[in-house]
């Protein structure tokens, strides 16, 4: 079955989406181990069976699961009036929304993203640090893929929605003559939509 623009990593909705999926899978997972517990439980009329042993182990999975379903409900998904607003200045840019970026001494939210060129700018209402930290981390990554950013992350709405109105107006020049070898993983990807595929890969 085709995934919906909102089942997808990156775009608007993905977080709500990921809630009700990720809910549904661990409860799943906790109702095979449990089926499995009673069957032994109501057949041998004791715990100490094959049955409970099976369970216990099949309770792996579902505590994993558990733990990535408490990831994505502390996540507060993006304001459905800021997504409004920066739709109006997308234009053609790529774009990414609704990213939980996470490293080994902290995780960020962004809002939403936009891949130009050699540029990458995002948005935050809710960053826990200085926006210097992500831009640095992201940075640092998209390097080691082999693409260097420049990577700004704006704190408030104004200026980010204006620096998507520059980006669209300059955007021929900003994506000419940057070096790029396609991926033979990904052959039909440009420049822009490669940056895009590693960011996505930071994320939740």
């Amino acid at each position: 079955m085709k995934q919906t623009a909102k089942e997808k990593k990156g775009y608007f909705g993905y977080i709500r989406h990921e809630r009700k999926k990720r809910l549904l899978i661990t409860l799943g997972l906790f109702a095979l181990p449990l089926v499995l517990f009673l069957t032994g439980y109501l057949t041998t009329h004791t715990t100490k069976n094959l049955f409970t042993v099976v369970a216990v182990v099949g309770c792996l999975p579902a505590c994993k699961s558990l733990v990535g379903l408490i990831m994505v409900y502390i996540v507060k998904p993006m304001d459905a009036g800021d997504y409004g607003q920066i739709k109006q200045h997308t234009g053609d840019l790529l774009m990414s929304y609704e990213l939980y970026i996470t490293s080994y001494d902290n995780s960020e939210f962004i809002c939403a993203a936009a891949v130009c060129g050699s540029y990458i700018i995002g948005y935050s209402d809710r960053l826990k640090n200085p926006s210097e930290m992500l831009e640095e981390h992201i940075h640092k990554l998209l390097a080691q893929n082999g693409y260097k950013q420049t990577v700004k992350i704006f704190k408030d709405i104004r200026p980010f929605l204006e620096r998507l109105d520059s980006l669209n107006k300059n955007k021929e020049s900003l994506e000419s003559g940057l070096p790029f070898t396609p991926d033979p993983h990904y052959p039909d990807y440009d420049r822009n939509q490669m940056v895009r595929h590693v960011l996505l890969r930071l994320a939740l």
